[in-house]
C-alpha cells in the first residue's frame, strides 16, 4: 500500500498510526522566500514598493525582541504591506492596517 501498511493485515480501530511530520520551515527559509517573492513581483509587470533589503532591515531591527516573523504566512503579510505602502511605516501603522483589513471582517 502507498501509505506503508501491510495490505494483508486485518483492519481494526486501533490499527491506525499517526505519522509525525515536522512542518517548520528549514534553516534559510526566510531568505529563500524573500527571493521568491521578489522574483514574482519583479516579473509581474506592475509597480511594487517592495525592496527586499528594506524588509530584511525591518526584520533584523525587530526579531531579537519581538519574533515578528515566525511563519511563511507572516512573511507574506509583511511583504504585501511593503509592496503596497513601502518601507516608511512603523510597526503600529502596519498592525493597524492589518487589523482594519483582516481583523475586523
Amino acid at each position: 500500500m502507498p501509505d506503508g501498511r501491510d495490505p494483508s493485515a486485518q483492519w481494526s480501530p486501533n490499527s491506525h498510526v499517526w505519522t509525525v511530520v515536522d512542518g517548520a520551515p528549514g534553516e534559510g527559509w526566510l531568505d529563500r522566500m524573500l527571493r521568491w517573492i521578489d522574483e514574482r513581483l519583479e516579473t509581474s509587470g506592475r509597480d511594487t514598493k517592495l525592496d527586499v533589503e528594506d524588509v530584511r532591515a525591518w526584520i533584523r531591527e525587530r526579531e531579537a525582541r519581538q519574533r515578528a516573523i515566525r511563519t511563511p504566512g507572516d512573511l507574506l503579510a509583511l511583504c504585501a504591506d511593503f509592496d503596497q505602502f513601502g518601507a516608511g511605516a512603523s510597526l503600529v501603522e502596519r498592525s493597524e492596517r492589518w487589523l482594519e483589513t483582516f481583523g475586523r471582517q
